[in-house]
């Protein structure tokens, strides 16, 4: 009875001693929410899975079915559980899907699968089992495109899912030190939604402004970048700021305060357009634009 009581209450008390014990209230609310309306990333993580890694899938399957044949409860119970309660965590309890969230998920599969491998290999060839298991294994090597036998210059971070913008940042950015090297920084302004880019090509100090629409105005985020929400706000920076930049990313429209895409590609004037990145793979298609106002000809509307 203790031990239940003590378990009772136990998130009570973290939900009162945490310094953002509301938060975590609201936070739970919003997902509990999102199962009643039946919002999951059941269909992303299938696709992952099902599509680009078919033949783990596969052998995990038989490697249950083996295992429940031969009567191993603890394993079959120990994997199972553990491969369902992370499965459902990231497809009903995450925000955003991706890949990198069931990375967890591959030593199970791995291990699941290798098993499979072994029983198949002693049913079929019991006297040189262990041959036949590195054969197979091999095969599945051989003929997979997950593993590289050369090194390559690049490697995709988008091999199974396009997730990540594949962006030559160094070329965007060269651009825009060829245009302030003989302005005062104060004066500059630069709008972009990752904050780390601008710090890293241009050094600290440079007045950055994250456009996101699900966010407070003005919250400081670190290396004194500000968000804004509107695109009144937007408007405000562009007053307070001689000169600025806009790095229009398109994978991140649907995070962009409305109405901003149209007033930059309409009011500011168009320094470099790019498709593809000149290191990544043709069907990496990541288009980004790159607008500023305040320099000679950059304000098309005056």
């Amino acid at each position: 009875m203790r031990k239940l009581i003590f378990f009772l209450f136990l998130p009570i008390f973290f939900l009162l001693v945490f310094p953002k014990g509301e938060s975590m209230v609201l936070y739970f609310l919003d997902l509990f929410r999102q199962l009643l309306r039946g919002e999951n990333f059941v269909s992303y993580y299938h696709s992952l899975f099902w599509r680009q890694y078919p033949i783990f899938v596969f052998l995990s399957f038989v490697g249950f079915l083996v295992l429940i044949f031969n009567k191993k409860k603890k394993e079959f119970f120990f994997l199972l559980i553990s491969l369902f309660c992370y499965v459902f965590m990231v497809c009903f309890l995450g925000e955003v899907p991706f890949e990198k969230y069931v990375f967890p998920v591959f030593p199970l599969v791995f291990i699941i699968s290798s098993f499979s491998l072994k029983q198949i290999s002693s049913v079929l060839f019991k006297s040189r089992k262990n041959i036949l298991f590195f054969v197979l294994v091999g095969f599945i090597l051989v003929n997979g495109n997950k593993f590289s036998l050369k090194p390559k210059a690049f490697y995709s971070l988008n091999f199974d899912m396009r997730e990540i913008p594949e962006i030559d940042y160094k070329g965007i950015y060269q651009v825009v030190k060829e245009k302030t090297t003989n302005i005062n920084k104060q004066d500059l302004a630069i709008i972009e939604i990752d904050a780390d880019a601008p710090a890293w090509y241009l050094g600290e100090g440079i007045n950055g402004f994250i456009p996101r629409k699900d966010s407070l105005s003005a919250i400081d985020v670190g290396r004194g970048y500000n968000r804004f929400v509107s695109l009144d706000e937007f408007k405000k920076i562009q007053k307070e700021h001689r000169y600025g930049f806009v790095n229009l990313i398109e994978h991140n429209f649907r995070f962009y305060p409305e109405g901003l895409v149209e007033y930059v590609r309409s009011n500011l004037k168009l320094e470099k357009k790019q498709q593809y990145a000149p290191f990544s793979p043709d069907w990496n298609y990541w288009p980004v634009e790159l607008y500023s106002w305040g320099f000679s000809g950059s304000d098309l509307n005056k």
